[in-house]
């Protein structure tokens, strides 16, 4: 029996740990700041844990620059009314979020997007 017990708390000790280990963090982000970036959504990735866009932009050299936009997971985002279909690869959005904490990364954490025609 005493093994068993000890089988029992193995398990659930390596089961609590993989979730805890499949969870990240925000740290990376400066959550006090926000940037907006215009671009053109190249792709949108509607999975699990989170939502992922990238899009380009243009610099203030001209150049275009290739951006990452992370947003939050699938459950909250439909809770605010986004679906598969929200984004659209040649969509042309603004987003607002918060930036990497390397400003040489061109990813951002998601906290809205505006359309052309102003929805938010």
């Amino acid at each position: 029996m005493k093994i068993f017990k000890i089988l029992v708390a193995l398990v659930v000790g390596l089961s609590v740990s993989a979730l805890a280990s499949a969870h990240h963090s925000r740290a990376n982000f400066l959550l006090k700041e926000l940037i907006t970036v215009e671009g053109t959504v190249k792709h949108f990735q509607w999975t699990s844990p989170h939502m992922w866009i990238i899009m380009d932009s243009t610099d203030e050299n001209g150049e275009t620059v290739e951006w990452t936009v992370e947003g939050n997971a699938i459950a909250p985002l439909t809770r605010f009314g986004w679906d598969p279909e929200t984004v659209q690869p040649g969509d042309r959005v603004t987003f607002v979020g918060n930036p990497d904490k390397d400003p040489s990364k061109k990813l951002m954490f998601l906290d809205y997007l505006v359309r052309t025609d102003g929805n938010v």
